[in-house]
């Protein structure tokens, strides 16, 4: 039902996922350069591709009409990556926990302002949401917040749909207009 391609890898053959009709969220690191025309045909309707913008994942997506997620994220110090910003046309969004091989613990400010996504799940991996991050997300109505999260910017989720949110016990800080 979900495939995350480890990074390193760099090409993805004829029919490697086709006929996989329970095939959901895919995530293909910034590493693969070639992808079979063929690779994903008669895949399943839920389909969505997760990668890095300006990538070849990104462009075979566009290419075949497959919905996609698309991240830009930075490496922090530490390692880690933050996802700094994204793209979509793909509005119920699980935001990986792996970007390229990093470990996504931050989502960075600005990062989903204006999108149009519906839900997001914020993976376990994630102790950081920056300020505005989903600000202006006014189609957001669900959120899934991950058990870490320790800080919760300036206007977080500010002007979204969201009517009910449950914060994680160990919050340290919930900033103004959160």
């Amino acid at each position: 039902t979900s495939v995350e391609i480890p990074s390193g890898v760099s090409k993805i053959g004829d029919y490697a996922f086709g006929y996989c009709d329970s095939l959901g969220n895919t995530t293909i690191p910034s590493s693969v350069t070639s992808i079979a025309q063929n690779a994903f045909c008669n895949s399943s309707a839920d389909l969505t591709i997760y990668c890095s913008q300006n990538t070849v994942a990104s462009r075979f997506a566009k290419e075949n009409g497959i919905r996609r997620a698309e991240f830009l994220y930075t490496v922090l110090g530490d390692g880690t990556a933050e996802i700094t910003a994204y793209y979509e046309n793909a509005t119920e969004v699980e935001i990986p926990s792996l970007v390229d091989g990093y470990v996504v613990t931050s989502i960075g400010d600005q990062s989903f302002i204006f999108s149009d996504v519906k839900s997001v799940t914020i993976p376990d991996t994630v102790t950081k949401i920056d300020d505005f991050a989903f600000c202006q997300c006014n189609s957001l109505k669900s959120v899934k917040m991950p058990k870490v999260l320790t800080y919760l910017g300036e206007y977080a989720f500010a002007y979204t749909a969201i009517s009910h949110i449950t914060i994680p016990e160990g919050i340290k800080y919930i900033h103004s207009c959160a």
